[in-house]
């Protein structure tokens, strides 16, 4: 064998060798990028909303501008997220693991339902429920209390803590 010839098969193993570990070293990272993350955040651009489907098969279409953030641990207990802005929400059901968002002061405890949350400048929090129900109480509430929206209906909690009830226009 050539001089050129026994260069040109070292090259090309040594070219190899090199696309294995670069490819190696790129699937460890891909894999690491896909360990569920102790939070997430999602934000959306003023001008656009985004859609997000949870670990859990939540789905969720955040509004432009608006904030969501994913709790530590989602999906394991509980199954809680936080929202400054807009978004709608439909829950995959599971009384095992509640599945709560906190806004402003508010608390949103999903009882089955199909429902959108949005935050106000002077701090209140606006529920309107358009499938199943949901729990609307204060932060600083006892488990379990608070205003029930079924279908239909529209809850508000202002920042001091007062629900109001009215039909959905």
């Amino acid at each position: 064998m050539s001089e050129a010839g026994l260069l040109a098969r070292v090259l090309l193993r040594a070219a190899a060798i090199a696309s294995l570990i670069v490819g190696g070293v790129l699937v460890w990272r891909l894999t690491q990028l896909t360990e569920p993350m102790s939070t997430a955040r999602i934000y959306t651009a003023a001008a656009h909303g985004d859609s997000i489907v949870l670990r859990d098969g939540t789905g969720v279409l955040l509004l432009p501008g608006s904030r969501l953030t994913v709790t530590e641990g989602y999906g394991s207990a509980r199954r809680d997220v936080q929202l400054i802005g807009e978004a709608r929400f439909v829950v995959q059901r599971d009384a095992a693991r509640p599945f709560h968002v906190t806004a402003g002061e508010a608390v949103i405890t999903d009882l089955g339902a199909q429902f959108t949350v949005r935050t106000g400048n002077a701090g209140d929090v606006e529920v309107a429920v358009t499938a199943g129900s949901v729990l609307l109480s204060h932060a600083a509430a006892r488990p379990g209390q608070g205003v029930t929206l079924n279908a239909g209906e529209r809850g508000t909690l202002s920042r001091d803590g007062r629900a109001s009830v009215e039909q959905a226009r």
